[in-house]
């Protein structure tokens, strides 16, 4: 015969599921936390390529001009371009960051991050100065 539950048994029960349910919480809440970190990666990737297409398609004959949008061409391309090489380089700062994370190396964990962190950064800035320095092309036009 089941005997029924007892009050110190439900007790344990539950707080073995609130522990299953904050487990589970905080794995998806770090999953969501990966995916938009790497989708704002993508994203500056494919717009930066965009730019450097759309500027190639839109500037036939960009050296032409007058020598300070010619500089603003150059500088806008090189900007794209900087950003595109840091976003693969947050690509692989990343994977270096969740490999020592998975091997439990903490003197890399701490450098892996810092690097991470300064790439990201520069991801940043470069894209920003990028659309910038294309806003202000398209105004010289």
């Amino acid at each position: 015969m089941v005997q029924p539950e007892t009050d110190e048994e439900r007790k344990v029960r539950l707080l073995k599921e609130l522990e299953g349910k904050n487990i589970a919480h905080g794995s998806v809440m770090l999953s969501a936390y990966i995916t938009s970190r790497l989708e704002v990666n993508k994203a500056i990737f494919t717009f930066s390529s965009a730019a450097i297409g759309l500027l190639v398609i839109v500037f036939k004959n960009p050296l032409s001009g007058t020598g300070i949008a010619s500089g603003f061409y150059i500088l806008t391309m090189i900007l794209f371009v900087a950003a595109i090489v840091s976003t693969l380089l947050v690509y692989a700062s990343n994977a270096n960051l969740i490999e020592s994370y998975i091997k439990g190396e903490r003197e890399k964990k701490e450098k892996y991050r810092l690097k991470l962190k300064k790439m990201i950064d520069i991801n940043y800035f470069t894209f920003g100065l990028g659309i910038v320095s294309a806003a202000i092309l398209a105004m010289l036009q």
